[in-house]
């Protein structure tokens, strides 16, 4: 099953069975694998068992909130993936759309930048902004929109 987070230009991405998060480039049939390894693996999903109208289900598996991708970006080569506990940057390997020139491309990619949210992210959203064309960057800012877990989730609450 492929789970679409991205399309746009020749670039596909997707989440594949599990957690597997692939970026496709459609002019020339490329693929790399985005892997962050810091992220709890497919392995260690929590496994349960519980009672509903006195069946019991078991071996249900429980999405880690880590893999769960809200928004992604693509801009001048380089990937933002906005999860649920993380913002991953990935640059884009320079052998995808080279028409296979002779450079070997990478069968998995890992994060060049990763930002850990200090508090719980209910939503989140990503833009990159447009800029004058008379701007003397290339890079384009990128707006982030988030809805914590909470309504003030920097304050410390003891029982």
């Amino acid at each position: 099953m492929r789970l679409i987070h991205y399309f746009c230009d020749k670039y596909l991405l997707c989440r594949e069975s599990g957690y597997k998060v692939v970026l496709h480039d459609l002019s020339d049939d490329t693929f790399v694998e985005l892997q962050n390894p810091d992220l709890p693996s497919q392995t260690d999903d929590v496994v349960c068992s519980y009672a509903c109208d006195n069946a019991i289900l078991t071996d249900q598996p429980i999405q880690s909130d880590a893999h769960q991708i809200h928004d992604v970006t693509v801009s001048n080569g380089t990937i933002l993936i906005f999860r649920r506990t993380t913002l991953e940057m990935y640059t884009i390997p320079p052998a995808m759309g080279s028409n296979h020139t002779g450079q070997v491309l990478p069968s998995i990619v890992r994060p060049t930048q990763v930002f850990n949210w200090p508090w719980r992210i209910d939503h989140g959203a990503m833009t990159v902004r447009n800029q004058p064309t008379n701007a003397s960057t290339s890079v384009a800012p990128v707006s982030i929109l988030i809805r914590f877990g909470s309504i003030y989730p920097w304050v410390r609450r003891d029982p």
